[in-house]
């Protein structure tokens, strides 16, 4: 459910934007919530191992969200 939601979701929510990158960090962040709970997967380091990569993704995302947003509003100060 979490690959459909961030690949074919994502493609219709605002493409190119801040907004897009933000929807994608709270599915990730919502998806690494619920592994972090209910530990789905039969051995601990199969969690653990889940976690951290839907860690890394989550801080993946925030970095773009960042720069994204960064970016968007140097061109809005620069065309006004």
């Amino acid at each position: 459910m979490n690959k459909c939601l961030l690949t074919g979701v994502l493609t219709v929510i605002a493409p190119g934007t801040p907004l897009q990158l933000l929807a994608a960090l709270l599915i990730c962040t919502a998806y690494l919530l619920a592994v972090f709970k209910f530990s789905p997967f039969t051995g601990t380091r199969a969690d653990v191992t889940a976690t951290l990569t839907s860690g890394s993704l989550c801080v993946t995302y925030l970095i773009g969200f960042y720069e994204s947003t960064a970016k968007h509003f140097m061109k809005l100060v620069v065309e006004n």
